[in-house]
Formats: structure tokens, sequence, C-alpha cells
């Protein structure tokens, strides 16, 4: 039991430090292809995402309770659905996100006061 706990540490504590590395390698690439207030725009929209992680609602934490509970009443249907489900709500959720992105472009390049050039090459502006 120690030795799988270990284990898992050891593993976990290696991605993040893998992550932590490869970040570290992008940033010249990132800041010679996209310029400095490219860059900057990039951190600030990361950070913004990122905190969207927190709104996750516990749905994945969910998800795995219920797969386990299925699975260990071999219920394999049921399994299945809370995973339908929870992709559902993600793609749902994320086709929601992409909505609004794109529909409060002007306002959102306005508040962030994203130059000229950068404004015209805007991914949600492309779409439209």
């Amino acid at each position: 039991m120690t030795i799988g706990l270990l284990r898992n540490a050891l593993l976990s504590s290696s991605s993040w430090c893998a992550i932590a590395l490869v970040n570290l390698v992008a940033i010249p690439p990132f800041i010679r292809y996209l310029g400095v207030e490219g860059y900057g725009n990039y951190l600030l929209l990361a950070g913004l995402f990122g905190y969207s992680g927190l709104l996750d609602s516990g749905l994945p934490d969910s998800v795995v309770e219920y797969v386990a509970h299925h699975l260990e009443l071999r219920d394999h249907e049921s399994a299945a659905e809370s995973v339908n489900a929870a992709l559902l709500a993600r793609v749902i959720g994320g086709v929601v996100g992409v909505a609004v992105l794109c529909v409060f472009n002007p306002q959102i390049i306005r508040a962030l006061h994203v130059s000229p050039a950068l404004a015209h090459g805007s991914i949600a502006r492309n779409v439209i």
C-alpha cells in the first residue's frame, strides 16, 4: 500500500515538473512569434481561462463516483450514460463559451486595450 502511494505521488510530481519544464522551454518561441504584447495577452487570457476550471461544479469528481458505483454493480449501461451526460454537458458549455466569445469579441478587445494589429488577427474575429 505504501509503495503504491509513493509511486502515485512520484508520478504526480513528475508530471507537474514536466509541464513546468515544457512551459519554460516554450516561452522564448511564444514571445518570438507573438511579440511581447501578444504574449502578455496570451498570459492574461490563459489566466482567466485557468480560473474557469474552478467552475466545473464538481462534475469530473461526480462522474468518477457514479461510474465507479455503476461498474461495481456491473451496470455498464448506466456507467456509459453517466459519461455521455458529462460529455454532453462539457460540449454544451464549450459551445456556449465560444458563442459568448464570438459575440462579445469587440468588447473584450476594447476592454483589454489590444492594439489594432493584434485585434485584427484574433481568432473570434476570424470566425465571424
